[in-house]
């Protein structure tokens, strides 16, 4: 899948928006973007806020919708790592015990 193709993919997600720009970091997209009325005005009136990247998994074909809280490396880093971008308990990820300073009662 190229990026013309992600896009297309992910477009259902983008209703009055316009993306900016896609990133490929070789086992996923991030797709930026920007809602119509600023990309049109320019003017940070117009900017809403709260809406980071759209991160496609190549491999499983995921799409994400992420915040502006973290950068797509930060989402992407997270998937790799336990399998949702959100870094949540998954089956790949299993929280099994707490630090000893927290665990003790």
């Amino acid at each position: 899948m190229n990026e013309t193709e992600v896009v297309e993919l992910v477009k259902p997600n983008l209703e009055g928006c316009t993306v900016t720009e896609v990133k490929d970091f070789g086992d996923a997209y991030a797709i930026y973007f920007v809602n119509d009325e600023y990309y049109k005005s320019k003017q940070l009136e117009d900017l809403k806020i709260g809406a980071g990247p759209i991160i496609y998994v190549k491999n499983t074909g995921e799409v994400f919708r992420t915040g502006s809280g973290q950068s797509a490396e930060q989402y992407i880093r997270a998937y790799r790592e336990c399998g949702d971008v959100y870094g949540r308990e998954s089956e790949t990820l299993a929280i099994t015990g707490l630090p000893k300073e927290l665990n003790e009662t």
